[in-house]
């Protein structure tokens, strides 16, 4: 579930970052689950260097929308697909990482202090980080 700011002003992305080694990122990300109407809620980028961005999209989408678009598209699943010819272990620092980032967007910029924020120094992003070994 999200959080009970319900005013539309934060965006909720997933940061997937992929190992890369001297021949490029190890594969490829995809979402199975990102079909039909689901395309115009939710969006996979890549940004290039091995890392992709799972953003909602969709202004006119209420947060709950958008929301259930998000889960039900991860739900199905992220594919990774290993780039032909790659192999080695990737874990510790060479693993997948997985950030779910909480960005609030509001335009009157009514946050509390940054002093109230997380690790990352500011209340207005907060991110939670995970690697799979």
């Amino acid at each position: 579930g999200g959080s009970k700011d319900d005013d539309t002003s934060e965006l909720t992305t997933i940061k997937i970052i992929l190992p890369v080694d001297e021949f490029g990122p190890v594969g490829t990300i995809t979402l199975p689950g990102l079909t039909g109407d689901l395309e115009n809620l939710v969006n996979l980028t890549y940004l290039g260097n091995g890392t992709y961005l799972v953003s909602t999209i969709g202004d006119d989408a209420t947060p709950a929308e958008r929301e259930d678009a998000l889960n039900e598209v991860l739900d199905a699943g992220i594919l990774f697909t290993a780039r032909p010819g790659a192999s080695g272990v990737f874990n510790g620092a060479s693993s997948i990482i997985l950030q779910a980032i909480s960005t609030e967007v509001d335009p009157d910029d009514t946050i509390a202090d940054d002093s109230l924020g997380g690790a990352d120094g500011t209340s207005k992003t907060e991110t939670v980080t995970v690697q799979i070994p």
